[in-house]
């Protein structure tokens, strides 16, 4: 049997790293960290978007089978548009009466409040419903507007707040006050995020929501 000298049982006992060694694998980690983390950030942002404007869409499609299982006419309010800063809100109204016109009127009195959801920095106290997950304070409403058939994308619309219609048949009518309209092409509803970083304004491109006249409502991811 081949004899093994003391420097090779030396070099085969040893284990562990140096200090040196350790140091360098240390800052490799922070250096990659510190590269990785603004691009992670951007993808968590992007994410946290997109799934504000799911919800949205999604609620409002849950609304339009409700209306034609229970036979009457849903209020749906969309307000708080803001450019500048995450705010924003949601409400819904399952009605009494069986005409749009009367149902908007109704807000007032028998129609009940089923959700008022409120997005970013908008100020929320007694009464108000929690999105799943709650309220991302870097996503807002920024406004909507109009695409109508055949026809460019209308202006940002941000005064007041939008109402919609919902009816049992499954069209969707704009509210001026007790007029209704039927949606006449396709309205996008804005979601935009925010920097974090307070005054920085929007980051990227707003996420939009088409709400047609009688198509279940669907989100562009851009």
């Amino acid at each position: 049997m081949a004899k093994v000298s003391p420097p090779r049982l030396r070099r085969l006992g040893r284990r562990g790293f140096t200090l040196v060694e350790l140091l360098f694998v240390v800052t490799l980690i922070l250096v990659i960290s510190t590269l990785a983390f603004p691009s992670l950030r951007t993808f968590t942002a992007r994410d946290r978007d997109a799934s504000m404007a799911t919800f949205v869409s999604h609620e409002f499609n849950r609304i339009k089978a409700q209306s034609q299982m229970r036979n009457r006419p849903y209020i749906v309010r969309f307000g708080d548009f803001n450019a500048a800063d995450a705010r924003g809100s949601f409400e819904i109204f399952e009605s009494t009466v069986a005409v749009c016109g009367d149902a908007v009127a109704d807000l007032a009195g028998n129609a009940q409040r089923l959700a008022r959801y409120g997005f970013g920095s908008t100020p929320m106290g007694g009464g108000w419903t929690q999105p799943p997950g709650g309220t991302d304070p870097i996503v807002g409403l920024t406004g909507w507007r109009l695409r109508p058939l055949r026809a460019a994308e209308g202006p940002i619309v941000r005064a007041g707040s939008l109402t919609l219609c919902v009816r049992p048949d499954g069209s969707v009518h704009t509210m001026n006050g007790a007029v209704a309209t039927p949606i006449a092409g396709e309205i996008g509803l804005l979601v935009q995020r925010f920097s974090a970083q307070a005054g920085a304004g929007p980051s990227g491109p707003a996420r939009t929501i088409r709400i047609g006249f009688t198509q279940p409502a669907r989100l562009e991811l851009l």
